[in-house]
C-alpha cells in the first residue's frame, strides 16, 4: 500500500478517485479506495470488473431494502396499514451523495505540511476552523493570509474539523482569475492620507504625531528602552486609531506574558492576537 495515499486525508482521496474515474468511490472503504487508486496509477484498467463489483453492491443493497420492507409489511395489520420507514442503507447512500454544506469565509493559514485551516473567528486556532487540503492549496495557488470562501462539509468519522469542499473565491475573486504579484515585487508608494487621531490624544501621542505624522500605509519602528513608556504609547496609538471610522486595528503580540495580553484586550477595542513560539 502506498505510503503517500495512506497518509492522505479522506477528502483528498475522494478528489483523486473522482479525477481517476473510480466508479462508486464513495461506497468503498478507505483500504479498498487506496487499492483502486494504486491500480489506476499503475495503469491497470479493469473498468468491467469495477462495473460488475459496483452492480453487485447495488444489488445487495436493493435486496436488503426489499427484505426490510417485506418484514415491515408482514408485521403491519391489514386493517391498520403502517407507513414503512426508509431503509438505513438508503439513508447512507443519500448522505454520501448529497453532503450538507455551509458557506464559510475566513483567513487561510498554511502549515508546514502544506495543508491549511480557515480561521473564521480571528487569527488564533479555534475548534470551528475549516480544514483546507494541500491539493486545494496547490491547485488554487493559495497563500497564507488569503481570504478564502467556499462550502464546508461536516467532519466525518475520525475527523476533528470541517473540510472545505471547493474554493469559490480568493480575496473576493474567482480562483486564478486575477494575476497575483508577490509582495516583495510591489513598488512602494509614499503615504499621503494622514491618520486623524482626534482631540483626545495625550501629550506623548500628540508629540509623536507632530514630530513624525502618522499616515495610512506607513511603517513605523518604535525603539525604546525598557520601562520608558513604549507599551503605553503603542496602546494609546492603537486605541486612537481604532476610533477612526476609516481604519480597523489588528494587534499581534509575540511571546508576550498573559498579563500583557489581557491588558491589551481590555484597553484596545480591536482584534488582539497572541502567539507564543
Amino acid at each position: 500500500m502506498s505510503t503517500e495515499l495512506k497518509d492522505l486525508h479522506l477528502a483528498d482521496l475522494y478528489e483523486r478517485a473522482a479525477s481517476a474515474g473510480v466508479p462508486g468511490y464513495r461506497m468503498l472503504r478507505r483500504e479498498e479506495l487506496i487499492v483502486r487508486l494504486e491500480r489506476k496509477g499503475s495503469g491497470i484498467v479493469d473498468d468491467e470488473a469495477d462495473t460488475d463489483e459496483l452492480a453487485v453492491i447495488e444489488e445487495a443493497k436493493s435486496d436488503e431494502a426489499g427484505k426490510a420492507k417485506s418484514d415491515q409489511a408482514e408485521k403491519a395489520k391489514p386493517d391498520q396499514p403502517q407507513k414503512a420507514k426508509p431503509d438505513q442503507a438508503d439513508k447512507d447512500d443519500q448522505s454520501s451523495d448529497e453532503q450538507v454544506t455551509t458557506d464559510v469565509s475566513g483567513v487561510l493559514e498554511i502549515t508546514r505540511q502544506r495543508y491549511g485551516f480557515l480561521r473564521l473567528s480571528g487569527l488564533e486556532p479555534e475548534p470551528g476552523d475549516v480544514y483546507v487540503s494541500a491539493a486545494q492549496v496547490r491547485r488554487c495557488e493559495l497563500r497564507s493570509g488569503d481570504e478564502v470562501s467556499g462550502p464546508a462539509r461536516e467532519p466525518k468519522r475520525g475527523e476533528r474539523h470541517r473540510a472545505l469542499v471547493h474554493v469559490d473565491q480568493v480575496n473576493g475573486h474567482e480562483p486564478l482569475s486575477v494575476e497575483r504579484i508577490d509582495f516583495d515585487a510591489l513598488a512602494p508608494v509614499v503615504p499621503e492620507r494622514r491618520v486623524d487621531l482626534g482631540e483626545d490624544a495625550g501629550v506623548l501621542v500628540r508629540a509623536v504625531d507632530l514630530l513624525a505624522p502618522l499616515a495610512f500605509g506607513q511603517r513605523v519602528l518604535v525603539r525604546a528602552a525598557s520601562r520608558s513608556g513604549r507599551t503605553t504609547l503603542l496602546r494609546s496609538l492603537a486605541r486612537l486609531v481604532a476610533g477612526n471610522e476609516t481604519a480597523s486595528v489588528v494587534v499581534l503580540l509575540i511571546d508576550e506574558s498573559p498579563e500583557e495580553a489581557a491588558a491589551w484586550r481590555e484597553n484596545v477595542p480591536g482584534r488582539v492576537c497572541d502567539r507564543n513560539f
